[in-house]
């Protein structure tokens, strides 16, 4: 038997569908739209690949947003509105219902890249940062801490898993392009 359905008194008095999937209830005087919207936040997604080349060559990658849908998937294309600094204001389309988000991307040079996610189905923080093993090792960690807006904020367990399938994706194909830059320039040398 469904959970939700042992509560008798809810039914009774025709209980919502919202009601139900949030087992709240919309009559108590201190409830807060807040209650559904802010519950079901992307849970933080932390994973990270070791590569085996030079930091600049790394950086280089990750750092080229302008050339962000060669490695993330999701993303259709960029439009850059203004830069100040190490600071661009953008706008990407993603491929999903090619929908725009407005985002602010901060870089920290041979660091980190933030990109803050302003307007749009997705809203919050994505980080890209190099950690440094050996002059030839590199850890490259994405962290995301995010959410969904709108009616996508019910589809947040699938988006969860789709945008952790795309990072893996997408530290892979970082990888491949550095070490692949790594060899080529050892290629050069010879």
């Amino acid at each position: 038997m469904r959970p939700f359905l042992t509560n008798r008194a809810a039914l009774k008095r025709k209980t919502t569908l919202v009601e139900l999937f949030f087992k709240i209830d919309l009559r108590r005087k201190d409830f807060h739209i807040d209650e559904i919207t802010k519950r079901e936040t992307l849970p933080t997604i932390d994973h990270s690949i070791e590569i085996h080349a030079p930091r600049d060559a790394v950086w280089e990658i990750i750092s080229d947003l302008d050339n962000e849908s060669e490695y993330w998937y999701g993303t259709r294309e960029v439009k850059n509105i203004s830069k100040e600094g190490n600071v661009i204001n953008r706008e990407i389309t993603q491929n999903f219902r090619s929908h725009k988000i407005l985002q602010k991307a901060t870089l920290h040079p041979k660091d980190s890249v933030e990109i803050e996610y302003l307007k749009g189905l997705t809203e919050g923080m994505k980080t890209i940062s190099i950690e440094s093993k050996d002059a030839n090792l590199q850890t490259v960690r994405v962290l995301w801490d995010a959410h969904f807006t709108g009616i996508f904020w019910l589809l947040t367990p699938w988006l969860k898993r789709h945008t952790e399938k795309g990072t893996l994706g997408a530290l892979e194909r970082i990888k491949t392009a550095a070490e692949s830059r790594k060899s080529d320039q050892k290629a050069s040398l010879q």
